[in-house]
């Protein structure tokens, strides 16, 4: 089971959660996801994300900065098989030949899968060391939840004149 249990100082401990990673419709790897930071209380991951999308690191800052305190960080780290491991790299090696992110679209949030290169976390604004102190075999996912972006849009609407 994924169960969450705060401990002292606000912080959130989790179990970790096993993932299966693929990149437009192929297998990358099998890895295990485990609380990084951010918010103590966010919906739990699945256990496998097609990752069909990518977009331009400043697309992922954006929604990390009007996030705030309800974006969530998780390490994603590779299951200890060679082949697993190669196909993190992979994975990881791929957004940065293409100077992008990767992101997943859900029903409740969005996940953006974040090499844990420091030029990468530099550029969608994590600045935590700490995030970029294990590089191989792992990438970082930003859970964005939709709730945010609907009250963005919302308070946008609410400022326009009425027509």
């Amino acid at each position: 089971t994924n169960n969450a249990e705060p401990t002292e100082g606000g912080t959130a401990s989790f179990d970790p959660i096993r993932v299966q990673l693929s990149k437009l419709g192929e297998r990358c790897c099998v890895a295990f996801a485990c609380f990084a930071g951010g918010n103590p209380g966010p919906e739990l991951l699945t256990s496998s994300y097609s990752i069909d999308q990518r977009v331009k690191l400043e697309h992922c800052k954006d929604d990390i900065q009007a996030g705030g305190d309800i974006v969530t960080i998780w390490k994603f780290v590779a299951s200890t098989s060679k082949k697993h491991r190669e196909g993190m790299a992979a994975l990881c090696d791929y957004f940065k030949s293409k100077q992008r992110v990767g992101m997943v679209v859900t029903e409740t949030y969005k996940l953006y899968m974040v090499p844990p290169d420091p030029a990468f976390l530099k550029g969608v604004n994590l600045l935590d060391p700490s995030l970029a102190e294990q590089q191989e075999g792992c990438i970082l996912g930003v859970q964005v939840p939709h709730e945010l972006l609907v009250e963005e849009e919302e308070g946008e609407d609410a400022a326009a004149p009425p027509q």
